[in-house]
């Protein structure tokens, strides 16, 4: 499925293309494939026994090129949206997901697998159990030979973590956040499964803060872009509750520019953050962020200021080697 999307105050409020409003143009498309070309709508898809069903994430991937961030789609620009659904077995979905603004140009994509489940509004369930749509809730979807990874991944980054944390990185003091609703979960139902990376990101944040006590700017702050995110889902939530979120990072310096073409950026740190967010003792999520820090070239005092607060922190005085996923 391909869809022309114009960015308007319903998407990016007077902003930018975020994380969140990306995630959800992404979800919009996923379940308009489910049921394409049928009379139903995505929110009429049903098992045997007639209860409603909902595609619930439990793993997503979403990695963003350098050049092409987020923040580089404004308010009133257009952001063409692609999305392909497949199935394995009764219950799961695979996805792939891309946006951008030209065919062949660079693009952010995003990969996930998803489980059909008993719609939570209804049954005010937390835990997600499988269950299959009844024949013809949904369009024939191309059929995967092999299961998922991510089934496999679920599992092993719960008992596990994710590889390559060490007790070397920097911890600071679990953040708190409590669901509203209509402003985290519409009324009667759980929290939509891009709000998990939005707290993630809102953390990750905070944790900056913490670190540099207090002195790091606003302007700094917005300079953090997100390069890839892996986030995997295992529980419900909703309004009323107040989260947990611990987040470990480890911060390395940037050897070299990510973007060779514009040579008016200056990439100064790369940050891995292990973010995990509990509900009533209750793990809701493990997240894992890939970012940079980048300015540019003619803003010398932020690059100076970012330099003076963070380098004290780094791990290591060369770049990151290596991937995070």
């Amino acid at each position: 499925m391909d869809v022309n999307v114009d960015l308007d105050m319903s998407h990016v409020g007077l902003g930018t293309l975020d994380e969140y409003s990306l995630m959800v143009l992404f979800g919009n498309a996923h379940s308009r494939c489910l049921t394409d070309g049928l009379e139903h709508d995505p929110g009429r898809i049903t098992d045997a026994k007639g209860n409603i069903l909902y595609p619930a994430y439990f793993m997503t991937h979403l990695v963003v090129p350098p050049a092409i961030p987020l923040n580089s789609f404004p308010l009133w620009s257009s952001v063409g949206i692609e999305a392909s659904v497949r199935r394995y077995g009764d219950t799961i979905l695979d996805s792939s997901y891309s946006a951008g603004r030209e065919k062949g140009g660079a693009r952010i994509t995003m990969q996930a697998n998803s489980l059909f489940i008993l719609d939570p509004g209804i049954f005010r369930s937390r835990r997600k159990q499988g269950v299959a749509p009844q024949s013809g809730a949904i369009r024939e979807l191309e059929k995967l030979g092999a299961p998922p990874l991510a089934i496999q991944e679920v599992a092993r980054v719960r008992t596990c973590g994710f590889e390559g944390a060490d007790r070397s990185w920097l911890v600071a003091d679990p953040y708190t956040y409590t669901l509203e609703c209509n402003r985290d979960v519409a009324p009667g139902h759980p929290m939509i499964f891009a709000r998990i990376p939005a707290i993630a990101d809102l953390a990750e944040r905070v944790f900056l803060r913490r670190l540099a006590l207090g002195r790091i700017s606003e302007d700094i702050l917005q300079a953090v872009s997100l390069l890839e995110r892996k986030t995997f889902y295992y529980d419900n939530a909703f309004a009323g509750e107040t989260l947990t979120v611990l987040t470990r990072s480890a911060i390395w310096n940037c050897g070299e520019s990510l973007w060779k073409d514009n040579i008016r950026l200056q990439y100064t740190f790369r940050m891995t953050c292990d973010t995990e967010i509990y509900s009533g003792g209750e793990l809701l999520a493990l997240s894992r962020a890939e970012k940079v820090i980048v300015h540019e070239i003619r803003n010398q005092s932020l690059i100076q200021d970012t330099k003076r607060l963070l380098q004290p922190l780094c791990l290591e005085t060369g770049a990151r080697d290596g991937r995070p996923f």
